[in-house]
């Protein structure tokens, strides 16, 4: 699984896909079953997890990430691969989104407020398997984290952070669509 990567490999990975995301203004994902949401990104860092921590850091494992706590966000999330307090989905979930603010959802989900994460798999041996910790590493996945995003650069105070993986997620750039790793 996931833990077999090497964090060298992955620390390659995101460095390119950071240094071609970090001028970034906008991130729009879509999806066949229906995903289109739009992203503020503009002056916000990305993070990364690449299983290289830094004495007295912590992190978690497998490694394979890079995210970004966004400025704002509107549109709709099909999520369709595993999602925090659930694990696999036989039935994509919809979350509606307006102004960072979670308007339409579960109950469950509507408890973290607001889309506070948008992440990027990168990691090669990850697996979705419903355990989150993984799902959200598998690279050619996106997720979105609910809740609270305050430990990387975003303002939402919320007691709980729910991520929600995308399988096939098409990815855009200002408008531009790239390839995920």
């Amino acid at each position: 699984g996931g833990i077999n990567v090497e964090p060298k490999h992955l620390n390659g990975i995101a460095d390119i896909l950071e240094k071609f995301l970090k001028d970034a203004k906008t991130i729009r994902v879509t999806s066949s079953i229906g995903t289109n949401i739009l992203l503020d990104v503009s002056s916000r860092k990305w993070y990364r997890d690449v299983g290289i921590f830094e004495k007295g850091k912590i992190g978690n494992l497998p490694a394979g990430e890079i995210f970004i706590a966004p400025k704002n966000s509107n549109g709709l999330i099909m999520i369709d691969g595993s999602l925090t307090s659930i694990g696999r989905l036989k039935e994509p979930i919809r979350v509606m989104v307006k102004d960072n603010r979670i308007i339409e959802a579960p109950d469950f989900l509507k408890e973290a407020e607001a889309l506070g994460e948008f992440g990027i798999g990168l990691n090669p041996f990850a697996v979705l398997s419903g355990n989150l910790l993984e799902d959200e590493k598998v690279a050619g996945t996106v997720h979105f984290g609910f809740g609270n995003n305050t430990s990387f650069g975003g303002t939402n105070e919320v007691p709980l952070h729910l991520d929600g993986v995308i399988t096939q997620p098409i990815v855009f750039k200002d408008n531009k669509r790239f390839q995920l790793p």
